[in-house]
Order: C-alpha cells, then sequence, then structure tokens
C-alpha cells in the first residue's frame, strides 16, 4: 500500500502534511483551527488557503478564510471572505468541489495534481499546479475548515517562481 505521503510531488506539501499530523490532538482526532500557529510555518503560509466549511441545511458552501499573499499574486486578486459559488460559475465548481466534500466527509487529505490548468481565465489556464488539501475540526472529528497548500508549475512542469500573472 502506498503512503499518503509518497504521493505528494513537492516538499512544501510534505512540510504542510507533516504538520498537519503534528497538530492532531489526540489519536483518531483532526486538528482544528485553534491548533494552527502561522509562526510555525511561516514559509508555507504564503501558500496556503484556509477555508471554512460552512453548513447550511443540507447544503455545504466554501468560504476563504485566508488566502496566502503568493496564492493572491498568481491568481491577479484576493479572494479573503468570498464564497466560492460567489467567485466561480457552475462549471468550474462542478470540476472543484467534488474533492472538497470527500475531504470534509472523510475527514482524510486529499492531493491533487491535474494536467489543466486553473480554468479561471486564459492566464490561469497556463498554470499548472498540485494541491494538498488537508481537513481540520474543532471538535476533533466534524470538518469545518480546510487548508490547502499549492505549488505553481509552468506547463512544462517547472516551478513558478514567486509572482502572478
Amino acid at each position: 500500500m502506498v503512503d499518503f505521503r509518497d504521493t505528494l510531488d513537492h516538499s512544501r506539501h510534505e512540510q504542510f502534511y507533516d504538520y498537519w499530523l503534528e497538530k492532531s490532538p489526540g489519536p483518531g482526532l483532526l486538528p482544528g483551527r485553534q491548533h494552527i500557529d502561522p509562526i510555525d510555518i511561516p514559509l508555507l503560509m504564503p501558500w496556503i488557503f484556509l477555508i471554512d466549511v460552512v453548513r447550511e441545511g443540507d447544503r455545504l458552501r466554501y468560504r476563504h478564510r485566508l488566502v496566502g499573499t503568493q496564492i493572491s499574486e498568481w491568481m491577479g486578486y484576493d479572494t479573503t471572505g468570498k464564497f466560492y459559488d460567489e467567485l466561480h460559475d457552475d462549471a468550474y465548481l462542478a470540476w472543484l468541489l467534488p474533492s472538497y466534500e470527500r475531504v470534509v466527509k472523510t475527514g482524510e487529505p486529499h492531493f491533487h495534481a491535474p494536467d489543466v490548468g486553473l480554468p479561471l481565465s486564459a492566464e490561469l489556464e497556463q498554470i499548472r499546479y498540485s494541491r494538498l488539501l488537508c481537513p481540520f475540526a474543532a471538535d476533533g472529528h466534524s470538518v469545518d475548515m480546510l487548508a490547502a497548500s499549492f505549488v505553481f508549475y509552468d506547463k512544462y512542469g517547472e516551478e513558478l517562481p514567486p509572482g502572478g500573472v
């Protein structure tokens, strides 16, 4: 069986995954937002999204609580405080949200490195990325926040330096 950590394609993801594991408050419990201290991971924070999971009846909505500075630069705008369904069309949400819903349901991290760029603009479609998505739960069980670590690549697979489009 392949160890989940071995599927990660970048040391930044490995470091964040190790941090997430380290922050678990006990066996079988997920870490919560209260366990994260940005001072612990200053070199990772520019590449991290913190995403609130908002339950509205049977519906889940996702809101950007924090958007790392490097992510904002690459996207060309800051989405802090915005809900995904306010920012993106239905086609993009249908492509993106199944992995989020899986992490919320299972409480297990998910790694994603698609062969396509970000379908948000012509410039971003040229950018490839990999994303580690980790669940957090204030009570240790019910996922109420996700954290995503990103690495951006050019269309040839070379890591992009800090900056933006």
